[in-house]
């Protein structure tokens, strides 16, 4: 086997394994990730990133996603230093490890109902040879792209003009603070 089918055959192996794992949960009726929230660190300066913040709330009715606003943040509170907040968006799940830009969108898509298809399928090539440096792109322009119908590959329907629960035609935000809601 040449190098590029090895990779192939690697990545179609954990992709049946994340299969097998959700049917083996749907079979016992668990929950597919602990009770604990992903924490999500990115820009709270970012027309971009507050509306992907958005984005993700409206399709998280458990509120299994929580932000925190790096910018808002000491560097104590921070869980890597700040240039490296900067450059990416970081995401720590309840299962531990600390996923940045392209593996931390994967992570919050596992958590957002009717979304997890696309997270299983961007491990295949050549969406994961594509995705992190496309990623890294967006991320560096993040503040020259403008944040209103910045998302429409992820099917997002602006909801100006239309009435929300909060009365102003655009989707209620939480907080950046943890905890708050």
């Amino acid at each position: 086997m040449g190098a590029a089918s090895t990779s192939t055959y690697r990545h179609f192996r954990i992709f049946l394994r994340n299969v097998k794992y959700l049917r083996t949960v749907a079979r016992h009726g668990g929950s597919l990730f602990d009770e604990k929230p992903v924490e999500v660190w990115m820009d709270g300066n970012c027309p971009l990133c507050r509306r992907s913040m958005a984005w993700c709330e409206a399709r998280d009715p458990d509120g299994r996603i929580r932000f925190h606003d790096f910018q808002a943040a000491s560097d104590e509170e921070l869980p890597v230093e700040r240039g490296a907040m900067e450059r990416s968006m970081w995401v720590r799940g309840a299962d531990g490890p600390l996923l940045e830009g392209f593996d931390a969108w994967r992570r919050i898509l596992l958590e957002v109902p009717g979304w997890r298809w696309l997270a299983r399928a961007v491990v295949l090539p050549p969406l994961r040879w594509l995705g992190p440096p496309v990623y890294r792109l967006v991320a560096h322009n993040r503040h020259r792209l403008k944040a209103r119908g910045a998302l429409p590959i992820l099917g997002q329907t602006p909801s100006y003009g239309r009435q929300s629960s909060t009365g102003t035609g655009r989707p209620r935000a939480k907080s950046f603070r943890s905890g708050a809601t």
